[in-house]
């Protein structure tokens, strides 16, 4: 499942192929069949993210609400584009470009009370320039559940995914295991910096970085050895999850 970083890119480029232009939409799938058909003709207004979450709204006052789950995928190309395949759920087409979305788990058109809805179920996301660690440390600075965990939770932070926690945690040597309440407000302030900071070097950039001065992309996901102490790496279970962390240097 793609992270926020790779979400937030997916708005940005939308934005440019297709802001403040009229745009023909299709369901060559037909399970999105209504909604192109009243987006159709529509002039796209913006496209945004929230953590895993990206909607594109359009002049008529309705959001495409995109959530692209464990096997969504979307092609952008230069119009007029190849003939759509059976398995595109939607097709968005100006004069310059074509987007294709195969396999979304979530495809859905919403009203303006419907979007703030989703909204509200969302937590900060370290990505958009209004959140902040603040809202966040007030929901979980008294929870009994450990911090590796809370970091999957979207309900409490949107759009950190497998990777970034586990690096996260890692760059700011906190044991996954440690419960919320256990750890000091500095702490969780110089965590959400680092995810502040790296994921959005992730949209910039369209890939994941977490360390640029090491060779490996990855510190310690994925990895067998700590690049600091060179002890072996742990892997566990841990909010359904593949856990990576190092027991030496997360304390």
């Amino acid at each position: 499942m793609p992270e926020g970083h790779k979400i937030h890119r997916l708005a940005k480029d939308l934005n440019q192929r297709f802001k403040s232009t009229r745009i023909d939409a299709e369901s060559p799938q037909g399970r999105f069949s209504k909604g192109a058909t009243l987006i159709n003709s529509s002039v796209v207004t913006s496209a945004q993210a929230w953590g895993k979450h990206l909607t594109i709204q359009t002049s008529k006052d309705l959001f495409v609400h995109i959530h692209l789950g464990l096997y969504g995928r979307f092609k952008f190309s230069s119009a007029p584009g190849a003939e759509a395949g059976e398995t595109v759920r939607l097709r968005l087409r100006n004069n310059h470009s074509v987007f294709d979305l195969t396999g979304p788990s979530c495809c859905e058109l919403l009203g303006l009370k419907e979007l703030q809805e989703l909204h509200e179920r969302l937590g900060p996301d370290p990505i958009r320039p209004s959140a902040s660690y603040e809202e966040v440390w007030r929901t979980i600075r008294n929870s009994k559940v450990p911090i590796g965990k809370i970091l999957l939770e979207q309900r409490k932070i949107s759009g950190v995914g497998n990777i970034y926690r586990a690096e996260a945690l890692f760059a700011t040597q906190i044991n996954p295991n440690r419960q919320a309440k256990d750890l000091e407000e500095v702490e969780f302030e110089r965590l959400w910096d680092w995810l502040v900071t790296y994921m959005r070097l992730g949209v910039s950039s369209n890939r994941i970085i977490t360390n640029a001065e090491l060779t490996k992309e990855m510190m310690v996901y994925g990895q067998e050895k700590c690049p600091r102490c060179q002890r072996r790496i742990e892997k566990w279970d841990l909010g359904g999850r593949k856990m990576f962390a190092c027991p030496n240097c997360q304390k």
